[in-house]
């Protein structure tokens, strides 16, 4: 995963990992715990020799032992980052 990435909101570290069902990029907590509620299904190179990790919304435990919490859920700053709808 990629490391020494910040949040522009609040500072805390995250690693970034690629969403299975978009494609899209997600901040996740950097530490892996077991509540989390994404799960790494797979691993992607990047061309760096870096692996950044795809995850699923609670994919079955059969599927993956990593899982991770998106920094979206735990960041006291998460709603100056959504989408005004």
């Amino acid at each position: 995963m990629r490391a020494g990435s910040n949040c522009r909101s609040c500072g805390a570290p995250v690693r970034w990992a690629i969403t299975s069902a978009t494609g899209a990029r997600m901040p996740l907590d950097t530490e892996a715990t077991e509540d989390g509620n994404l799960g790494v299904v797979a691993w992607r190179e990047d061309g760096h020799r870096l692996a950044t990790p795809v995850v699923a919304v609670n994919p079955t435990s059969a599927l993956t032992r990593y899982r991770y919490t998106s920094h979206f859920a735990t960041c006291p700053h998460a709603a100056s980052h959504r989408r005004q709808t």
